[in-house]
């Protein structure tokens, strides 16, 4: 459901394409440099990663190998409760997360984290990305047709023991090893009992770890610290740069709120060779809104507006489709009509619901409080599965009993022989009948803004719900 500038999917292929190229010659670097160490069987210091390079994840230390026993000189395996993504100890869950991290949301949402199970005795686990019906070894960088051929290629003889979506994945390795944030994460992802605890420890050459009393100890050097910047080139724009990043626009200014240039309200230009900060992962929902967030005019001008459109876009009207699957911009031009094209919320510019939630969140603007819902806000949606990682968006319109009543574009189900879908154009339905939809809870909702507008500081009340 969500709305999104169309995938550049050659762009995408080649890009991931030379980043795994690069971190494939890293690793064959590495592997040349334990090799050498163990045959001079002396404590060498040898590097085992180019100085400064950046890891998805962790982007500093360099990674030693790891081994089931936690013997001396290595660490233990790890299952999805105990991986630590920033202990600088690279295996093939780091490699995972990594390449998750790299993709668009609409590609990480259709890919899965598939964990192996390695049936030879002694033999630890693995995990590899699903994508379609081929599985990608992220630390090979190889990508294998089906698991019998995997099997085939690497001598293994393993079984899929789960699966989990790549946004859980990654919401999964991201919360603290251990804390009740990652248990939660586990127990919402959907996995199989069991799944989650399964040891994998592949090493960054792809292969079953050796022992400790078979592997010589090295002693990695420091890196130097991670790039935390973007260098712009030629044809950069905000949101050229924010779609590189894989950020919103809004997180993009956010961190660099004196480059002139990402803002349009100032008379000012980026450069060819200048750095911007990378944004860093966005703040939760404030619990609670402040006092005098929503102008009664305005809110009702906004419900108005949009169900006046239902007799354009509704079900069976003239353009029925024209929104469909775009719902942020649908909601976009409902509340344009109220606030203007030209100082419309900015927040409604960005290229996908999801990068709008991220953006809300960034600023502030995100309150997850559903006791008291005004009309005329915008629920948002998270990226999932169910909306091919795009997240939605729909506008509070009233209540319905108990429930919240909001206007949401549609544009799903099966698709019919005139070219349209079993369910087509801006409807009516509660906010729980959108929750189950979208298979998640909405995150929270947003009080669309003229932009210059300032928002009020939270003093813990919602204003009180605009009646009609």
């Amino acid at each position: 459901m969500g709305n999104t500038i169309p995938p550049n999917p050659g762009a995408d292929a080649v890009r991931l394409s030379a980043e795994l190229a690069a971190r494939q010659a890293e690793e064959a670097a590495r592997r040349e440099a334990l090799k050498r160490a163990m045959e001079q069987a002396a404590p060498a210091r040898v590097p085992v990663r180019p100085q400064g390079q950046l890891d998805g994840f962790t982007g500093e230390a360099a990674r030693t190998p790891v081994a089931l026993d936690g013997g001396a000189g290595t660490p233990p395996a790890t299952n999805l409760f105990t991986e630590d993504i920033r202990d600088g100890q690279r295996n093939c869950l780091d490699a995972a997360g990594d390449y998750l991290t790299m993709l668009p949301p609409a590609q990480r949402g259709r890919s899965e984290l598939v964990l192996l199970d390695d049936r030879r005795p002694g033999m630890p686990g693995h995990a590899v990305i699903r994508q379609g019906d081929s599985l990608f070894d992220p630390l090979s960088g190889q990508r294998y047709a089906s698991l019998e051929a995997l099997n085939a290629s690497t001598g293994g003889e393993y079984r899929i023991g789960g699966a989990v979506n790549g946004m859980d994945a990654l919401k999964i390795l991201n919360a603290p090893p251990g804390s009740a944030e990652r248990e939660a994460a586990i127990a919402r992802s959907g996995l199989p009992e069991g799944s989650a605890g399964m040891l994998v420890a592949q090493d960054t050459a792809g292969t079953g770890t050796p022992t400790a009393t078979a592997t010589a100890t090295v002693t990695p050097t420091a890196t130097s610290a991670p790039a935390k910047y973007t260098v712009v080139v030629g044809d950069d724009s905000a949101e050229i740069i924010a779609e590189k990043l894989d950020v919103s626009v809004g997180a993009l200014r956010a961190e660099n709120p004196d480059a002139d240039g990402l803002f349009p309200d100032r008379k000012g230009y980026i450069v060819v060779g200048q750095k911007l900060n990378i944004p860093t992962a966005p703040p939760q929902a404030l619990p609670f809104a402040p006092n005098g967030i929503v102008d009664p005019d305005t809110a009702q001008s906004i419900v108005k507006t949009a169900n006046d459109s239902i007799s354009v876009y509704g079900e069976g009207q003239s353009e029925e489709t024209k929104y469909n699957g775009k719902c942020l911009e649908y909601v976009a031009i409902v509340t344009g009509q109220v606030l203007g094209w030209e100082t419309n919320d900015p927040i409604l510019s960005e290229r996908s619901a999801a990068f709008a939630l991220e953006a809300a969140l960034v600023e502030g603007v995100l309150y997850s409080d559903f006791n008291n819902v005004p009309e005329g806000t915008v629920v948002f949606w998270p990226p999932t599965e169910a909306n091919q990682g795009e997240g939605h968006a729909a506008i509070v319109i009233g209540k319905q009993g108990d429930d919240y009543l909001l206007l949401t574009t549609t544009g799903f189900g099966e698709l019919k022989d005139d070219g349209t879908y079993e369910i087509n154009g801006v409807q009516e339905m509660t906010l729980s009948e959108l929750n189950e939809l979208e298979t998640v809870n909405a995150t929270g909702w947003f009080v669309p803004q003229a932009s210059g507008t300032e928002t009020p500081t939270p003093t813990g009340a919602v204003a009180p719900t605009p009646q009609g």
